[in-house]
């Protein structure tokens, strides 16, 4: 094996993609970007990187913010596919005030979540939601209003 065939992890490129997510990022996303497996792991056992579940971490070091349980919670779900939705969204489009007491995301019923995640809710639909019920919101995809509000 010569010197030039070993891909080091882009340490930045994670996280630049972490600041955009609260500090979090998925598995998935961090070995798009040259982690593997075990090198997450290592970085977990290092303390760089907390595992928070199965396929989602958070840089250790990275400050937090408000809403943050809200990113983690639709990067858990599945962000290609999942919408921060109900009263979640009411609250992230500044229609509602009330800090819900649970998260709300809405998937795709064909996508049904097989373990549950502590403190949030999972709403299913059974038809795709179409772009003009969608917006984006602090960088989460989040039903439109007129779509919160009929759900």
């Amino acid at each position: 094996m010569h010197d030039e065939d070993v891909t080091l992890p882009d340490a930045q490129g994670l996280f630049a993609l972490s600041s955009e997510q609260a500090g979090y990022f998925t598995s998935a996303q961090a070995h798009a970007l040259g982690y593997s497996t075990q090198l997450l792991g290592y970085h977990v056992d290092r303390g760089r990187f907390q595992q928070v579940r199965r396929g989602l971490y958070r840089l250790r070091d990275y400050p937090s913010s408000p809403r943050e349980e809200v990113m983690a919670a639709w990067l858990a779900a599945g962000k290609d596919t999942a919408l921060v939705s109900h009263e979640s969204a009411l609250e992230l489009l500044g229609l509602s005030d009330v800090v819900p007491s649970t998260i709300h995301v809405l998937v795709p019923r064909s996508r049904r979540w097989v373990r549950t995640l502590p403190g949030v809710t999972v709403h299913t639909t059974a038809h795709d939601v179409s772009r003009e019920d969608t917006t984006t919101r602090q960088g989460m995809r989040v039903t439109a209003p007129i779509r919160t509000i009929l759900d």
